[in-house]
C-alpha cells in the first residue's frame, strides 16, 4: 500500500508495548522529589542567563544594504577629474565667488548712496520750504503796510465825491497817476461847490 508520498505503510509497524515502556520511564519517589527540588534552581538559571543573552542581540544592529555596483544602474558615467582640471575648476569657482562678493559690496554701496541722496533731498526741501515761508511772511507784511499807508493818506479823508469821479480817481491811482488825478478831482469838486453857491444866491 502506497500513499501520495510513495511510502510503504505496511512496512511501518508499531509495537505498543515497547512504545509505552520507552515513553514512560520508571521513576521512584526519591527521583521525583530530587527533580522537584532541583527545578527551582534550574528555572532560575535560565532566567538569569536570558537577559544576558538578550542584551547583545538588542545591541547588534543590522548592517544596511550596500550595493557597490549601484552607480552602474543607469545614467551617464562621470569622468574623474585630473589634478590640473580640478585645480582649474576650483580657481574658476573662486573667481565666481569673488565676483558675487564684489557685486554685493557694490549693491550695498549703491543703497547707501541712494539713502544719503534722499536725506540730502529732504534737507534741501526743508530749507526751501523754510525760505518760502519767510518770503511769504515778508510779502504779507509789506502788503499790509502798504494798505495801511494807503488808508492813512490825506486825500483819502477828503469830502465825499460822486461815484463817477471816485471811480476815475481809483483807476488812475492804480496806474500810477495819483497826483494828477488828485489835483483834477479837487478842482472839479471846487467848481461844483461854486456852482452850488451861485444857485443858492439866486
Amino acid at each position: 500500500m502506497e500513499n501520495s508520498l510513495h511510502l510503504d505503510l505496511n512496512s511501518l509497524t508499531l509495537d505498543s508495548s515497547k512504545n509505552a515502556e520507552s515513553t514512560v520511564p520508571a521513576t521512584s519517589v526519591e527521583d521525583v522529589s530530587s527533580t522537584q527540588s532541583e527545578s527551582p534552581d534550574s528555572s532560575e538559571k535560565p532566567s538569569d542567563k536570558s537577559p544576558e543573552v538578550a542584551v547583545p542581540e538588542s545591541r547588534e544592529r543590522k548592517k544596511p544594504y550596500v550595493n557597490p555596483e549601484r552607480v552602474n544602474t543607469g545614467g551617464s558615467q562621470r569622468d574623474k577629474l585630473s589634478e590640473e582640471e580640478l585645480t582649474e575648476r576650483m580657481e574658476r569657482i573662486r573667481q565666481q565667488n569673488e565676483k558675487i562678493k564684489q557685486r554685493r559690496v557694490d549693491v550695498q554701496a549703491d543703497e547707501d548712496a541712494f539713502r544719503k541722496t534722499q536725506q540730502n533731498e529732504r534737507a534741501k526741501m526743508a530749507r526751501i520750504r523754510k525760505v518760502q515761508e519767510s518770503v511769504n511772511n515778508t510779502r504779507e507784511q509789506n502788503a499790509k503796510r502798504k494798505m495801511d499807508k494807503i488808508q492813512s493818506r490825506e486825500w483819502d479823508s477828503a469830502p465825499p465825491m460822486n461815484h463817477k469821479k471816485l471811480t476815475v480817481l481809483l483807476c488812475h491811482r492804480v496806474s500810477g497817476r495819483e497826483e494828477e488825478v488828485l489835483v483834477e478831482a479837487q478842482s472839479e469838486v471846487e467848481g461844483e461847490e461854486e456852482v452850488q453857491e451861485g444857485e443858492e444866491d439866486q
